[in-house]
């Protein structure tokens, strides 16, 4: 046990209780009976193809949806639809489009030195949801979608604040840049700036 201890390992970046499980593969639905992580998976593919034809935005979905261990494909295409025409998803898609042509990447997978160098970690590992430079200062912004319910501004910093604020500061280290962070609330649509 000790040996394997002190085997390097890379950890990740996510630090939001958000993305754990109780107990592997235990899994707490919310009432709509919709897997939130199965959700999350398809509004992210949902934002980041938002420029499709409904129907082909819906195949592409579907066929991402069969892939994902849920119980209800359908119902969890319906939820990500109805949360991209909410108010909220209507809001953030508006967003994309005005930054359109100032955004540097979608999905981005980060890869980031450890915190402590003298640990078993060889790295520290994060997906970046959107990465963007904001127009009107020029600045680096690293926006990270979520679909919480019932989550105030406040509630979004205190529950993921750290992850992204994580990554944040992981990209400005590597460039030498400031880099600020965005949650971007799905369902409400506002964009909470953090820092």
């Amino acid at each position: 046990a000790r040996a394997h201890a002190a085997r390097p390992r890379v950890a990740g970046i996510t630090t939001s209780a958000a993305h754990d499980d109780a107990e592997p593969g235990a899994r707490t639905l919310p009432p709509t009976g919709v897997d939130p992580r199965a959700l999350g998976t398809l509004v992210h593919l949902s934002f980041e193809h938002c420029g499709l034809e409904p129907a082909a935005l819906r195949a592409r979905l579907a066929a991402r949806a069969r892939t994902l261990d849920c119980l209800d494909a359908r119902a969890v295409v319906d939820e990500a639809l109805a949360l991209l025409e909410s108010p909220g998803g209507a809001a953030l898609r508006a967003r994309l489009r005005e930054l359109d042509a100032h955004v540097l990447g979608r999905e981005v997978p980060l890869l980031a030195p450890p915190l402590q160098r003298d640990g078993p970690t060889l790295a520290r590992t994060g997906q970046i949801d959107l990465l963007y430079r904001d127009p009107a200062d020029g600045v680096l912004v690293v926006a990270d979608y979520k679909t919480d319910r019932d989550v105030d501004a406040r509630g979004a910093r205190e529950r993921h604040g750290a992850q992204v604020a994580a990554y944040a500061s992981a990209l400005s280290e590597a460039l030498a840049a400031p880099v600020r962070a965005e949650l971007w609330m799905v369902r409400s649509g506002e964009i909470v700036g953090l820092g």
